[in-house]
């Protein structure tokens, strides 16, 4: 038990401090990031382990625990829980990050994807957020069209300013997807970069005016493994032992080794468009990564963590694999002061909304 504990220590290490390793060329160690929480709880079961069977091997977990904390703390804020008060006063600005899943492209029938759609836009609309971004969505471009989404979410809910990255064409070019940011105020100097690969994606940004301020909003969603429906249910039968899982998981391994390592080009990527910025930043994405990874770590940088500053608990945003997966982020400069930071959670996308306010200083 003593080499096992070991073994769970070294782990544990790895996972916590995996985002100092370029995770394209490390994947394999990036991956266990991923885990950390699992991983930290086995290290202090074998706390009770060796408290009941041989306390002078505690402090070996003990002091492994207290050495992570740092990062542990990245994924569990002790911020005081508070209620989220969806009034604002005129110097705050709201922000609302999602991924909407495609807007519901793939439910199994047209009555599905109508009742979830309805649930996205009315959280939207209740959010009274001034700033909406989002990943993954999914419109048509017909004028006054039942699946003009982005006509809808302007007109409806009075969003005048847009800017959507039109990635990639959809059903025979009916639909389009990609990201795509609502605003309040007026939008300009637009800028999208296009990532390479085969990838269909990329980052966007503009410039919002309000009240003769400025600052650049960015949002983009990187590289996903892209597991498809059949893997899900491989990685729910792992989670069980289940012996035949072990069957389907090559085609799992393949994808993860192949999303870090494209994701590390759209990494640098990010980083030049938030570092050329004339004005503070607010940046909003899905970096489908956890608060311990190197795309984290990267990208955030000198920003501020909306969730970190004044979140509570785990803050998952992904409905899928694990409870742990906090993979949705507000990134902001520490030019604005966060005054409040909450999820939305429904069933309308397979991630939850997260709703920030911020205030300049």
């Amino acid at each position: 038990m003593l080499y096992v504990n070991a073994l769970s220590i070294i782990i544990l290490f790895l996972s916590a401090y995996s985002y100092f390793i370029n995770a394209g060329e490390f994947w394999y160690i990036a991956s266990l990031a991923l885990a950390l929480p699992i991983i930290l709880l086995i290290n202090i079961l074998f706390i009770f382990f060796w408290l009941a069977i041989k306390r002078m091997y505690l402090k070996y977990s003990l002091i492994s625990i207290i050495l992570c904390l740092p990062v542990a703390l990245k994924y569990f804020p002790f911020n005081k829980e508070s209620q989220f008060s969806y009034s604002k006063n005129v110097n705050t600005i709201r922000v609302l990050t999602w991924n909407v899943g495609l807007m519901n492209l793939l439910a199994k029938d047209t009555t599905e994807a109508i009742i979830k759609n309805l649930e996205i836009l009315d959280a939207i609309k209740n959010s009274n957020a001034d700033i909406v971004c989002l990943q993954e969505f999914l419109t048509s471009k017909v004028p006054d069209g039942h699946y003009n989404f982005m006509d809808s979410i302007s007109r409806t809910m009075g969003y005048k300013y847009r800017f959507f990255s039109n990635d990639n064409g959809v059903k025979e070019d009916f639909f389009f997807s990609g990201s795509i940011i609502f605003s309040k105020y007026e939008l300009s100097d637009f800028e999208k970069i296009t990532y390479p690969g085969d990838f269909a994606g990329s980052v966007i940004a503009a410039t919002i005016t309000k009240n003769n301020n400025k600052f650049k909003v960015i949002t983009s969603r990187l590289q996903s493994p892209g597991f498809k429906q059949n893997e899900y249910r491989v990685l729910n039968n792992l989670k069980r032992a289940d012996p035949d899982a072990i069957k389907g998981s090559k085609s799992l391994v393949r994808k993860l080794k192949n999303g870090y390592q494209n994701r590390n080009e759209q990494i640098r990527i990010v980083q030049k468009i938030i570092s050329e910025s004339n004005y503070p930043v607010i940046f909003t994405a899905d970096l489908n990564d956890v608060p311990n990874s190197y795309a984290y770590r990267c990208i955030k940088g000198n920003l501020q963590d909306a969730w970190l500053k004044k979140g509570s608990g785990l803050g998952r945003t992904f409905s899928r694999i694990s409870p742990t997966l906090r993979i949705d982020y507000i990134f902001s400069d520490k030019k604005f002061n966060v005054l409040q930071s909450t999820r939305i959670i429904n069933s309308g996308s397979d991630h939850y909304a997260v709703v920030t306010d911020l205030q300049p200083n």
